[in-house]
């Protein structure tokens, strides 16, 4: 038998451990003493038992005790066995008894551990609760801790999701292609609700719906908005910008009754202009990212890829389904690969949530770490099982950072047939996976895909969802307000192919869409009070988000060749004061439409806001016109698609004549800012470089790429003095083109701390940016040859502005010989401070800024 080896301790050792010990335990006893005493209880005040009777478990307790406690006291195994997720959970209590004593709120534990009397102090790591959360906790359980949830008071509406024939035979439709799989279960949805009969005057079903409940609430029926409102809104809404005062003019001369429903057919056959406009919603929603915002992105830059499929009104399943599965063999799913993210936990279950809020309308990121608090539809192991079908393998249950060892197989989030279907049927490959979960996302009898798209159109055109909020469908609460409507809604759009622009459509020609403004009827939404009727009397005020206001000054101010917002690449203090992201990273599918005080100093002082209402064709024609009455027309009617009243008249006619606005001044000849000839600007970095003094211009030699069939390119970076640029300036280089070599194309580019500003001349070769914006904007053919020829650039129209200054320059060309010379800026001339002032006051106007 072996014996442990024992080692023997010498005197002076022993002395020395002993010390050590003594010293140790005289340590712990300071530590112990030394101790900071705990926090004094948190303070009450008296209750008041009427008050008391109005606190709500379902409107302010529960949700107060999600936001503080659930984060330990909301799993299936809570901390001390204490769950905060129900009345009934908290009358019970955990290891340590009942947590509420109802009618005795200061004997409550509850109310012992978060005021401190109980140690240690509740919430753990998550802030004491304030004195106000506090005293309402106590003036609930003084009323005796009443439960007003789903259930007890009976006014959580139970929304019918619809779900079909949940007893039907299985299927396997594994073979079908989506428009198959399509065809098929559209055929077996159940008939549209019923369109109800009304008295009064309707354009088309919708306004059925909405009028029936006017007629059942006895309220008058509210007056359509007048041609001048309808034509601006109706622009803004379809093609994100306002109407030229050419454009507003001709409709509303038009006495034709169906003007109205040809001009919405006219926009929404303006492909470039309609994709424009939804782009930045969708780049929103889908965190899509890249160079044009800056950052690391957490998604791809799926700009090219909306852009493609918005212009070709693609069906909208085919795109959601595309998005989710880029294995699908169609031409633009590759653009795709990258969305869905599944490299660790976290990444998986955010994809999973990302689908869910997106195409869903459905928040269950909270079931990622435990059961969602506020929407019992949701256990954190249902979320799993559906988090599952974007990951290679099943996903483990992690609650609150404790890893369980539950592995949850793939599970869809609704009881749909094909959910059953492929129950029985579950990939174990990710490629598969992610295709069996995109058909069951798109798949018309999912209860909520073709709802949540319905209902954000008709937020994204009258103001508010028909369910609000819109990322927030849920079984029990937040009800519809026109729950027949969605229904219908939801129905037509499947029965139409997906068809975005069809429901579009059907919107935007409803006496609904066209009713005024009016805001003592308009309807309002708030998280305090979500059980509010709402009757849709009048749409909701919109403020313009960042490109639309952008966008309708270049149109006010004539620069009609101006790049569109949405493809502009850089952000500034302006744009980010507007709302717009400086980057992408995650998911939103609102902004705010809050004021604040930076987009006020932004509008007042912003050196960028100055510069766009004050460039343009609009305010140097303005300049010399002599007639101030003509001036304020012509300034209505381009900001406002309508004619000034006389009030307005009056002041804009004094405020001209005071500043003798009406006096031309001489015209100012063109003058050309040089920037460099030859040779680069001082402490530039050149490479590469070609001098060309064979070929002489004003005495000066050029420079030339030597002669190749395929792209070159002659540029620099970093000059010293760099080139200033504001927005109604013109960029230009002259051009020598060698007759006898002519190039395909030629592509200039200007660096501003990206090179994402570019023109270029006859073919479309050079793959730089996205064609037809500003990183790569058509100029048309190339220049003649066999001459110097100065190339003129709207610095709009290739995304540059005073916001940064161009330090670099390229000179690309496929092809032939080209030699290039003199490189600068042609400033445009200032127009009349007086006129640039009333531009101002108009597009910074509420009426400029927001649609009524």
């Amino acid at each position: 038998m072996n014996h442990s080896k024992t080692t023997k301790l010498s005197p002076r050792r022993l002395k020395a451990v002993g010390l050590a010990t003594v010293g140790l335990m005289s340590l712990i006893a300071w530590a112990a003493t030394a101790a900071p005493p705990p926090p004094p209880p948190i303070p009450i005040r008296p209750l008041d038992p009427v008050e008391a009777k109005t606190v709500s478990y379902k409107k302010q307790i529960k949700p107060l005790l999600g936001l503080r406690c659930v984060s330990c006291h909301g799993a299936s195994s809570p901390s001390a066995g204490l769950s905060v997720l129900s009345v009934k959970a908290l009358l019970k209590g955990g290891e340590h008894g009942p947590s509420v004593i109802a009618g005795k709120p200061d004997q409550s534990p509850l109310v012992q551990y978060v005021r401190g009397i109980k140690q240690p102090r509740m919430p753990i790591g998550n802030g004491a609760l304030s004195v106000d959360e506090i005293h309402l906790i106590r003036e609930w359980i003084a009323a005796g801790a009443q439960d007003d949830s789903a259930g007890k008071a009976g006014k959580t509406a139970v929304v019918d999701e619809g779900v079909i024939n949940p007893s039907a035979p299985l299927e396997d439709e594994t073979d079908l292609t989506l428009a198959q799989i399509r065809a098929k279960h559209v055929a077996r949805l159940p008939a549209a609700p019923r369109v109800p009969t009304v008295s009064t005057t309707t354009f088309n079903p919708i306004d059925n719906f909405v009028a029936a409940k006017w007629s059942e609430m006895k309220f008058p029926t509210p007056a359509v908005c007048d041609d001048a409102t309808f034509v601006r809104r109706v622009y803004l809404d379809v093609v994100g910008k306002i109407p030229t005062e050419s454009e507003a003019s001709a409709f509303i001369a038009d006495k034709t009754l169906d003007k109205r429903v040809r001009l919405v057919d006219t926009l929404l056959a303006r492909d470039d202009d309609y994709a424009a406009a939804w782009l930045p919603w969708w780049e929103d929603a889908l965190a899509s990212n890249g160079a044009h915002q800056g950052g690391t992105g957490t998604r791809p830059n799926l700009r090219q890829w909306l852009t493609v499929n918005l212009k070709a009104n693609r069906p909208y399943d085919e795109m959601a389904a595309e998005l989710i599965d880029p294995t699908t063999q169609t031409p633009t799913a590759m653009m795709t690969k990258g969305w869905i993210r599944n490299d660790d936990h976290v990444e998986t279950t955010q994809s999973a949530a990302y689908v869910a809020q997106v195409f869903l309308g459905t928040g269950v990121k909270c079931a990622s770490c435990h059961n969602h608090f506020l929407n019992p539809e949701w256990t954190q192991r249902k979320f799993m099982g559906y988090a599952s079908y974007f990951a290679p393998k099943d996903v483990e249950v992690i609650r609150c950072e404790v890893h369980e060892g539950d592995f949850v197989p793939p599970a869809f989030l609704f009881n749909q047939p094909a959910a059953r279907n492929v129950a029985a049927h579950i990939p174990s490959d990710l490629d598969n996976r992610l295709k069996q979960v995109s058909r069951l996302v798109v798949d018309p009898e999912n209860p909520r895909f073709a709802k949540c798209i319905t209902n954000r159109l008709w937020k994204r055109y009258l103001g508010l969802g028909i369910v609000e909020p819109a990322d927030d469908f849920r079984v029990e609460g937040n009800a519809p307000s026109h729950p027949e409507l969605l229904k219908w809604l939801a129905d037509d759009f499947m029965r139409h192919g997906y068809d975005l622009k069809h429901t579009i459509r059907l919107i935007l020609t409803s006496r609904t869409y066209q009713l005024r403004y009016d805001p003592k009827v308009a309807d309002t939404y708030s998280a305090s009070s979500p059980d509010k009727p709402r009757y849709v009397r009048s749409p909701a005020l919109r403020r313009m988000t960042e490109e639309q206001l952008m966008d309708s000054i270049n149109v006010m101010m004539g620069n009609g060749t101006a790049t569109r917002a949405a493809y502009e690449e850089d952000s500034s203090a302006l744009t980010r004061a507007l709302g717009r992201p400086s980057s992408r990273n995650e998911v939103s599918t609102s902004r705010s439409d809050d004021v604040a005080v930076v987009q006020a100093l932004e509008l007042l002082n912003g050196e960028e806001y100055s510069s766009r209402v004050s460039g343009g064709a609009f305010a140097r024609a303005m300049s010399l016109e002599r007639d101030p009455a003509r001036v304020a027309n012509h300034a209505y009617w381009s900001a406002f698609s309508r004619p000034p009243t006389n009030p307005e008249l009056g002041a804009a006619k004094k405020f001209l004549r005071g500043e003798s606005a009406s006096l031309p001044e001489a015209p100012k000849p063109v003058t050309e800012n040089i920037w460099f000839d030859s040779m680069p600007p001082a402490g530039a970095n050149a490479d590469p470089w070609t001098s060309a003094p064979e070929k002489m211009f004003l005495g000066k030699p050029s420079h030339s790429a030597p002669v190749a069939e395929e792209h070159r390119e002659q540029h620099f970076e970093g000059a010293a003095t760099p080139l200033r640029v504001e927005r109604g300036d013109k960029l230009f280089t002259y051009v020598y083109i060698d007759p006898a070599k002519p190039p395909r194309e030629l592509m200039l580019q200007w660096n501003d701390g990206n090179w994402e500003h570019r023109a270029y001349w006859g073919e479309n070769l050079i793959d730089f940016g996205a064609s037809g914006t500003a990183a790569r904007f058509p100029m048309g053919a190339l220049p003649p040859a066999g001459q110097w020829v100065r190339l003129d650039i709207p610095a709009a129209s290739v995304g540059l502005s005073v916001t940064a200054p161009v330090g670099g320059m390229s000179f690309d060309q496929v092809g032939g010989r080209v030699y290039f010379n003199r490189s600068g800026v042609i400033p445009e001339a200032k127009p009349h401070a007086a006129i640039v002032d009333m531009v101002w006051a108009l597009t910074s106007s509420p009426e400029f800024q927001y649609i009524h």
